[in-house]
């Protein structure tokens, strides 16, 4: 509360009514009250004031002369203003306008007792007015209360002094944020100039790393100058139209690089409840997310980082809250340090963490969440990852939604996807079932293949990430078996790991996306790739390949690409089902995990472990378990004792290149 006087005004009430003058009331009528209602002006222990309008005193009790310092007898006849401060008697004088009025009211009001100090009371007036209705003097209580108002101004002061001092530090910062900046820039540019020049590589290993560093002091500096901002209540958001989805799919592609690096999968889910567009601040919504998924990128070793958003609460005032989450799989963090990492300039104990740093970011993105009229909090467990939550309150944009329209022919299109990771599994899954299409989400190449067993599909969409050549070669060899191989594929994988054109050529990809996937660019390449209005009549025309009566799983060992495609597609003619690796290694491991195979096709001369050595190892495996799988040998050129050294080895037979269909066709029905 401060100096001003805080006056309540409430409607008027029942008044006390006397029928006598001021001057009976105080030489004579006081003496005819009843002895009970007299004891109790007496002996209350609030004061008791009667005051003509005209500001003399006619009456106090006890306790009021005790409240000013005087006799009441010193006090009666007396004007109220003597007692009052200087600085309140204009403001009496207002107040006592209203009380001829005859309404009634409560306020603070500083008066100055007899030794010089003064003393602050709450007052409650009331009118007494005459028979007739007119107010004639006022009936004041009042209560000591300067203890309470000397609090109030010790806290006010306290805090005016805190603020002076934030907003000094704020205003300090800024400006050194912007001295720093100014030689940075310079740095930074030279560093840039330099790059371009002729240098060694030594010399370019030296400049990669000063500009490194260089950034990652600018970013520093940024940080202090949104703090000292903050702090000095100068950051004011902006109101623009956005998409939540693309600014959560452009911040976490600018973060995808450095996850790429410790080999981290980079995920994200937004809820179709979530509106297509809001109004807020883009840029510091950006901000926030990329504080906490650099901060989880940072204490993850392995595993992903996935971020959620969901609707809080549809609001009746076209406002909308919504709920963002930020989970990693990292090192998590201790109870006891978990209220430390949003204080400005301080982590979690490094030796909790394994890292170290300013702390500034997690902090910067508290402030920001409550500026947006949201809130931050953390869940973790001490290694088990960590959750950051934060809510924000956005406007909803009315506009509609520009891609509805694109969506009605992917009705038609039914989709496999292979994915292992489960995160990014039920992401693809909601995203094609929310544009109407018909997905079926499989993790294995084993799940795929028997997916595709008496179905059709048109488009493939496989994440590599997690995927080793086995389970690719299941997948593609179930597609030349089930003559969808021209099916249109989608690769994903994470940035940075470019897939080679041979490695495409291999699994028979078209197309190949970065993740973590954009919905809008996921869209765009389907329906750049697919003719959508004759999808039906593909479907229609589609004819299954032609089956042999006992269809067989034949495990191709063979390194040449060529050579793979050629063998693959005569089985694949044949009705036959194909395993293409490409050295002996990969053969054997595939047999000793339990995979069922037919036959083996194996070529004598390969990488790491030639026909030979793999041949020998299976039958040294199979030995105990009392099995013999057919082993045909393929070679380039069969030289004079080349069979009995193949027979040998535990082979059934070979089989000397360029292979005829009728030779490979022959010696497959002969063991």
């Amino acid at each position: 509360m401060g100096d001003r006087t805080s006056i309540y005004h409430r409607p008027p009430s029942k008044s006390l009514v006397v029928s006598t003058t001021p001057e009976e009331f105080v030489h004579g009528a006081y003496e005819d009250w009843d002895l009970s209602f007299a004891s109790i002006v007496e002996s209350i222990n609030d004061g008791i004031l009667v005051v003509h309008f005209d500001g003399t005193i006619i009456y106090v009790n006890p306790r009021m002369g005790e409240l000013l310092g005087y006799e009441p007898k010193e006090v009666v006849g007396d004007s109220v203003y003597e007692f009052l401060d200087v600085d309140w008697r204009e403001t009496i004088r207002e107040q006592l306008q209203w009380r001829k009025r005859g309404e009634e009211g409560e306020y603070d009001l500083k008066v100055r007792h007899r030794d010089g100090r003064a003393v602050w009371l709450h007052v409650s007036a009331r009118p007494v007015r005459d028979p007739q209705g007119r107010p004639q003097f006022s009936l004041v209580a009042a209560q000591d209360v300067t203890e309470r108002r000397q609090m109030e101004q010790k806290l006010r002061k306290a805090r005016e002094r805190a603020e002076a001092a934030s907003q000094a530090k704020g205003e300090f910062l800024a400006r050194m944020s912007h001295e720093i900046r100014t030689p940075m820039n310079g740095v930074v540019g030279m560093l840039e100039l330099l790059e371009e020049t002729q240098l060694s590589d030594e010399q370019v290993r030296y400049v990669h790393t000063a500009r490194e560093a260089a950034d990652g002091l600018l970013n520093l500096i940024n940080d202090i100058l949104d703090l000292s901002k903050i702090e000095a209540r100068r950051l004011e958001l902006v109101q623009l139209s956005f998409c939540v989805e693309e600014v959560v799919s452009e911040t976490l592609q600018t973060l995808a690089r450095d996850a790429s690096r410790k080999d981290l999968e980079l995920v994200y889910f937004v809820d179709a409840q979530v509106p297509n567009r809001v109004v807020g601040d883009p840029d510091r919504l950006r901000q926030v997310l990329v504080n906490l998924v650099k901060n989880s990128i940072k204490f993850t070793d392995e595993g992903q980082i996935s971020v959620l958003v969901t609707v809080d609460e549809m609001r009746e005032d076209d406002k909308v809250d919504l709920h963002f989450v930020v989970a990693d799989t990292g090192v998590g963090i201790a109870e006891d340090q978990q209220a430390k990492i949003f204080e400005a300039f301080r982590q979690a104990d490094r030796n909790e963490r394994g890292e170290e740093g300013t702390g500034l970011g997690l902090t910067i993105a508290a402030q920001l969440v409550g500026l947006m009229e949201g809130k931050l909090w953390l869940e973790s467990e001490e290694g088990r990852g960590s959750t950051f939550h934060f809510t924000s309150r956005f406007d909803v944009d009315q506009l509609e939604s520009q891609q509805e329209s694109r969506l009605g022919p992917l009705a038609q299109v039914a989709a496999l996807v292979m994915e292992a990771n489960p995160v990014n599994r039920h992401f693809l899954s909601t995203l094609l079932s929310n544009w109407k299409m018909k997905p079926t989400v499989v993790k294995t190449g084993r799940e795929a293949r028997k997916a595709m067993e008496g179905r059709d599909f048109d488009l493939f969409i496989v994440g590599v990430h997690h995927l080793d050549d086995r389970e690719l070669d299941d997948f593609n060899d179930a597609r030349r078996k089930t003559g969808m191989r021209e099916v249109p594929a989608i690769a994903l994988s994470p940035t940075g790991a470019v897939p080679a054109p041979q490695w495409m050529e291999r699994y028979d990809v078209h197309r190949h996306l970065f993740k973590p996937i954009r919905p809008s660019t996921l869209l765009e390449t389907i329906s750049e790739m697919l003719d959508l209005e004759g999808l039906v009549e593909r479907k229609a025309q589609r004819e299954p390949p032609s089956r042999i009566e006992r269809p067989l799983r034949v495990l191709v060992a063979e390194d040449n690409p060529v050579n793979q495609r050629v063998t693959a597609g005569l089985l694949e003619k044949r009705g036959h089902y194909v395993v293409l690796v490409e050295n002996g290694r990969q053969a054997v491991e595939r047999l000793q995990d339990g995979e069922d195979f037919d036959l083996v096709l194996m070529d004598i001369q390969m990488p790491e472990m030639d026909g030979y050595e793999a041949t020998r190892e299976i039958r040294r495996t199979e030995a105990p378990q009392g099995r013999h799988i057919p082993i045909i040998a393929l070679t380039a050129h069969a030289m004079s004792g080349d069979r009995e050294k193949m027979l040998a080895a535990g082979m059934d037979s070979y089989l000397s290149k360029p292979v005829t269909a009728d030779e490979l066709y022959e010696a497959i029905e002969s063991v």
